[in-house]
């Protein structure tokens, strides 16, 4: 990529990373994930220059079963108040994102992307 000059990276980590854990993450988990931004990262400043852009995205509450089972709209309510933008993300969210962010509209894009859930 770097020798075209041209490129994406794009890493799926989740908003626990940045939290130090989650609705359903472990310690252990968390820190695993907080690698993968910080490579991402990590990568963006090497690689930019070069022309590959770096990005992960960091999803909070994401309606799947990884969530400790499928949501009752409850806990599906609890979770979507603790963000931004008012609800519980889909599968969709996290692919539109993602194939958005491989795509040429990116070109000028690297960031963290999570949902509002975390803002530094």
């Amino acid at each position: 990529m770097a020798d075209r000059g041209l490129g994406r990276v794009v890493s799926i980590s989740s908003v626990s990373a940045q939290r130090g854990g989650g609705t359903s993450s472990t310690s252990a988990c968390s820190a695993s994930l907080g690698a993968v931004v910080s490579l991402v990262r990590a990568v963006a400043r090497e690689l930019s220059p070069l022309g590959v852009t770096a990005d992960c995205v960091s999803p909070g509450p994401v309606d799947t079963d990884v969530m400790g089972g499928p949501l009752d709209d409850d806990r599906r309510a609890d979770l979507a108040s603790a963000g931004l933008v008012g609800r519980v993300g889909t599968v969709d969210d996290v692919a539109a994102l993602t194939a958005f962010l491989l795509g040429p509209d990116a070109g000028n894009t690297t960031d963290d992307v999570n949902g509002g859930l975390h803002m530094s």
